[in-house]
């Protein structure tokens, strides 16, 4: 008999911190044992965030999935944006996962225009944001920058992401039964086309969220993925 019945591991996305799942996180019942993994490079500086890579950030969801495997007896894995796509690599590798809710997962890219203005308003200016998605990028953002243009700067990291949506896209995915994905119907980085491939390529479940972004989500559509995860926990018993 292993220490818990149940554990939930969180992953955040490019450029992230673990703050992303502060909300969701707060909403588990108690008795789960819960491990929201911090990403190399990430809640760092550019410079240090340069020396990151792919290996790096699945070498450090691995061994947070192996440590929880030993110690429950299911383990369920939430990701955000890039950590959906670790996520989805390391159950194809370990098939560790009873269940996976995938949030904003990137299989196409598209940035938008609201992204870059939503981008360059939460780092060049410091007043108080009127503008949720301004609001969500600065309380979400896990890599800090003495100026903008240092973000330039960060091509190895920015081709390693591209690098790890091709490997997931060129792999044939082992999901869990009870898999859900979740896209936002204005999210500015991630396209439709993510939401078709996982519903007509991948066959799996997906639920759209209506006035969401990529970070940020509405206080209806944040109760509606607990709601997801409750039912995935409670159904999988």
């Amino acid at each position: 008999m292993k220490a818990y019945q149940t554990g939930i591991i969180f992953v955040h996305g490019f450029t992230e911190s673990t703050h992303w799942f502060d909300d969701l996180i707060a909403q588990v019942p108690e008795g789960v044992l819960v491990r929201n993994v911090h990403l190399p490079g990430h809640d760092a500086t550019t410079r240090e965030f340069r020396q990151t890579d792919a290996m790096i950030w699945l070498k450090a969801v691995d061994q947070a999935v192996v440590e929880m495997t030993e110690q429950c007896e299911r383990v369920f894995y939430v990701g955000h944006s890039m950590g959906c796509l670790l996520g989805l690599l390391i159950q194809q590798k370990r098939r560790a996962f009873s269940g996976m809710l995938l949030l904003c997962c990137p299989f196409f890219v598209r940035p938008t225009k609201r992204y870059f203005k939503t981008l360059l308003l939460a780092n060049l200016t410091t007043a108080k944001a009127d503008d949720p998605l301004v609001a969500a990028e600065r309380s979400t953002r896990g890599v800090t920058a003495d100026h903008i243009y240092s973000y330039l700067l960060c091509t190895r990291p920015l081709n390693e992401l591209f690098r790890l949506i091709r490997f997931t896209k060129n792999h044939s995915l082992h999901l869990p039964e009870k898999t859900v994905f979740c896209h936002s119907e204005q999210d500015e980085i991630v396209g439709r086309r993510s939401a078709d491939y996982a519903e007509n390529v991948l066959h799996a479940r997906v639920e759209l969220l209506p006035g969401c972004g990529h970070n940020y989500f509405t206080d209806d559509m944040r109760s509606k993925v607990v709601a997801l995860l409750t039912e995935m926990i409670d159904t999988a018993l």
